[in-house]
């Protein structure tokens, strides 16, 4: 990856959410990131609009990787844009990378039911 350090936005409420996995993801990878945790509480509303000033977050959701002036939202895609900019977990040939994405759909489909 390039030189820039990477800034993850993500709720402060420990291994819940969506946010751990890119967490786990960047950890487990050895990128050195800056780890901004935001309270998930009456705060919220106006942190949202201030990530959305800031752009930061189009939407003023999370989670977002800051990564050479690009702001990536949705876990799912910063995993797979991660994955591809290491060239690593992602698969080597199409029916890899095809395996990769069922699997993620997998973990999709298990986290909404």
């Amino acid at each position: 990856m390039a030189s820039s350090k990477p800034v993850l936005h993500y709720f402060d409420i420990g291994s819940l959410g969506r946010g751990e996995v890119l967490r786990l993801f960047l950890v487990d990878a050895g990128i050195d990131f800056d780890d901004r945790r935001y309270p998930w509480d009456d705060t919220w509303s106006s942190t949202s609009t201030n990530l959305k000033n800031k752009a930061i977050s189009r939407s003023g959701k999370i989670p977002v990787l800051e990564y050479n002036d690009a702001h990536i939202s949705q876990h799912i895609p910063i995993l797979r844009y991660l994955a591809r900019q290491l060239g690593s977990y992602d698969g080597d040939s199409s029916f890899d990378k095809y395996i990769v994405d069922a699997v993620a759909d997998i973990y999709i489909d298990w986290r909404a039911s």
